[in-house]
């Protein structure tokens, strides 16, 4: 069985069209698309199965301002036909991507470019003939990547871009475990110094409550007499007293 590829034909009005083996004469059983590509409500596109030694002929029947509009045009697949996008996947695997794809049906020597943003910087790496590959990423960089195949005069489309966001450091998680505790610790001892410092203003002492029963009661026993000075026998053993004659008295009158 030979390769068969996916070929599309813009179309601007109603075709009808054929494959031909390569006779380069228009075949005689003629048949409408069997595929159409819809936009509402424009057919815009046709899609055929063909080989790349294959002839598509392509038949015009309109009619345009009362007239009859007819015409015929034709197209080698091997030098006028673009394959679609590939095929791919990628996937982010520990420091690297790791990138596969599906090569064209068309039975050539493809080459593989990826085209892919690092860091907002846009970068290319080209594979050969192969079926995957790897690419080396920078784990703090977020990343797009998309794909085409290409052959001299021969390109496909790119594929639909795959991003991935950066990775965040697993060893900041470590310091931040080992740091975030000693910081703790460090408030905790800070604060409780702060705490002796200053603790007669924190937690000033709250003065003993007055017993104000037990004062109303002693208010009652106590005498309204005025308290008078007692002396004591110390006071009287110490006290002299010393005795003068007075002259006057002792004096006759004459």
């Amino acid at each position: 069985m030979r390769p068969c590829a996916l070929l599309t034909a813009i179309l601007d009005n109603t075709p009808v069209m054929s494959v031909d083996s390569g006779s380069g004469i228009p075949p005689s059983g003629i048949q409408e698309c069997p595929s159409y590509n819809y936009t509402d409500p424009v057919r815009p596109g046709c899609d055929l199965e063909a080989d790349i030694d294959q002839t598509i002929y392509i038949f015009f029947n309109a009619t345009l301002m009362n007239t009859v509009a007819r015409n015929t045009f034709s197209r080698k697949t091997f030098d006028d036909v673009r394959p679609p996008s590939i095929k791919w996947s990628v996937n982010k695997t520990g420091d690297k991507f790791s990138i596969a794809w599906i090569k064209p049906d068309i039975p050539l020597g493809w080459n593989f470019v990826v085209m892919y943003t690092e860091c907002s910087e846009t970068k290319y790496k080209t594979f050969g003939e192969v079926n995957s590959g790897e690419l080396d990423l920078v784990p703090h960089c977020p990343y797009c990547l998309a794909i085409k195949a290409h052959i001299p005069n021969r390109v496909t489309p790119w594929t639909k871009e795959e991003c991935f966001d950066a990775d965040t450091d697993p060893k900041a998680w470590k310091w931040a475990a080992i740091i975030i505790p000693l910081i703790l610790v460090g408030l905790m001892a800070l604060m409780f110094g702060c705490y002796r410092k200053n603790k007669e203003y924190i937690l000033p002492r709250v003065p003993q409550p007055r017993d104000l029963l037990s004062g109303i009661s002693d208010n009652n026993n106590k005498s309204t007499v005025p308290n008078l000075y007692v002396p004591t026998e110390e006071d009287e053993e110490n006290c002299n007293i010393s005795l003068v004659a007075d002259p006057l008295i002792n004096t006759p009158d004459f």
